[in-house]
């Protein structure tokens, strides 16, 4: 079976109408979009209802996609587009032609200067690294980081899923959701910020323990 990695031999199979490529695309690649929907939309069934959208949409389209950027972004560039003309039937879809840029720098997170010019963190949160002794502090971590996500505002939790769960590139982003990389990096830093914030909350209830 071909393999993802190889993309150009991999986008021609697809072309070529390979059910097996198609299946591996799947299976690669749909977790990562019910996770993308469920930001726009309030229910799991409208969610896999916008995915399965999406799906139809990449088969019938593959033959007219030109490599302009990555597979996976193309597709989830194809979600993004379905989720604005979806905007008003779903009260929770995010209205992304919302997105406000004006007034950037004053939106900056006051300690910006945590994370490096790629976006990742200057200094990690204390007691990142995980003791595989202690699984319990592990998972009580792990699930103060996902309640954080859930109560992020959309367009952060929006960039803060396509850039550091999904490893979208940072143009593709801006691409999709029609906003500069300024603005992606506004979000991008405050919805960090709230999440080391809960990080350091939690391990000081801790009294400092390492989680695992």
């Amino acid at each position: 079976m071909l393999k993802i990695e190889d993309e150009s031999a991999f986008i021609a199979s697809l072309k070529s109408g390979d059910e097996k490529a198609f299946a591996e695309l799947v299976d690669r690649h749909h977790a990562g979009l019910m996770r993308m929907a469920m930001i726009f939309v309030s229910t799991r069934a409208a969610a896999e209802e916008l995915v399965q959208e999406t799906w139809v949409s990449v088969i019938r389209g593959i033959d007219r996609f030109e490599r302009r950027s990555s597979l996976k972004t193309w597709i989830f560039a194809i979600m993004t587009n379905k989720a604005k003309k979806r905007a008003g039937k779903d009260a929770r879809t995010v209205n992304l032609s919302s997105f406000d840029e004006h007034d950037i720098e004053r939106m900056f997170d006051p300690d910006e200067g945590r994370f490096t010019a790629r976006n990742s963190w200057q200094n990690p949160p204390s007691a990142w690294k995980i003791n595989p002794e202690e699984r319990v502090q592990r998972n009580e971590l792990l699930e103060v980081i996902a309640r954080t996500v859930e109560t992020l505002p959309p367009k952060q939790k929006l960039v803060f899923t396509m850039r550091d769960v999904q490893g979208i590139d940072v143009s593709d982003i801006s691409e999709c959701l029609e906003i500069t990389d300024s603005y992606q990096r506004v979000l991008l830093h405050r919805a960090r910020a709230t999440i080391r914030a809960a990080i350091e909350s939690y391990l000081g209830e801790r009294g400092g323990a390492k989680p695992c």
